[in-house]
């Protein structure tokens, strides 16, 4: 987003009755200035949980550090992130060419629209991806205690 689409930003609280009222004076001042009958167009923005996002990104870093010299080779870390998308699923074919290939697309996680409860929803079934199509494949099963324990100390840090 750039600087001046984040200024022209409204910022309204919604009430029970279903009324936006007027958060800040610009805004209130800008309501002042609209005629009587103007349509206006509204986009409902989530704040990112930036906290949610650090958890996440220093889960899969763990993960990574401790995943065997063989697999690193293979993966790089930069690479890693969509490597768990592709595992899990979570992408659109865009386009399917005649000979089978696809592009594909990859589904942003939206942490700005998960609470508590969500995030450790989806990083749980994210271990589980982990743990199944990773760590057993390449006998790094081993692992999976020690991951759940770090996940355990990052969502109390959380709280």
């Amino acid at each position: 987003m750039k600087t001046d689409d984040f200024k022209s930003i409204k910022c309204f609280m919604v009430h029970k009755s279903q009324a936006l009222i007027p958060a800040t004076p610009e805004t209130r001042e800008w309501l002042e200035l609209l005629k009587h009958n103007t349509p206006v167009n509204f986009k409902q923005i989530e704040p990112r949980d930036l906290s949610f996002h650090r958890c996440y990104f220093a889960l899969l870093s763990f993960l990574y550090d401790n995943l065997n010299p063989s697999f690193k080779n293979q993966v790089p870390k930069d690479n890693f992130y969509n490597f768990l998308k592709f595992l899990s699923n979570e992408y659109d074919v865009v386009f399917k060419f005649k000979d089978g290939r696809e592009f594909i697309e990859y589904r942003s996680i939206s942490f700005g629209r998960m609470n508590q409860s969500s995030f450790k929803e989806y990083v749980n079934n994210q271990l589980s991806v982990i743990y199944e199509e990773l760590l057993i494949p390449m006998e790094q099963d081993y692992l999976m205690d020690i991951i759940n324990e770090e996940f355990i100390k990052f969502i109390d840090k959380l709280l």
